[in-house]
């Protein structure tokens, strides 16, 4: 199975870059600087747990991607931010 590391699926780097690509591609402009902060590892399937992901423009061209992990929705769930473009 692709992008299992020690039994745990992992997001792959390029779906940061395609999120990222496709939040921005009414833009015309390209990013100058990507960083990968933290790796993402994806619930596994059948558990009883989500993840969300959230592309978001932080300022003019810069985006940041994040993740919530949980069994159910909260008001307000606590984000962890795994990539930076700009």
């Amino acid at each position: 199975m692709d992008h299992v590391v020690g039994g745990r699926i992992l997001l792959p780097g390029v779906g940061y870059l395609e999120m990222t690509f496709i939040a921005n591609i009414a833009r015309n402009s390209a990013f100058t600087s990507v960083v990968f902060m933290r790796p993402c590892w994806l619930p596994e399937p059948g558990a009883n747990e989500r993840c969300v992901l959230r592309c978001t423009r932080r300022s003019e061209g810069a985006f940041e991607i994040a993740s919530w992990r949980g069994m159910a929705s909260t008001v307000e769930p606590k984000f962890t931010t795994h990539f930076r473009a700009v």
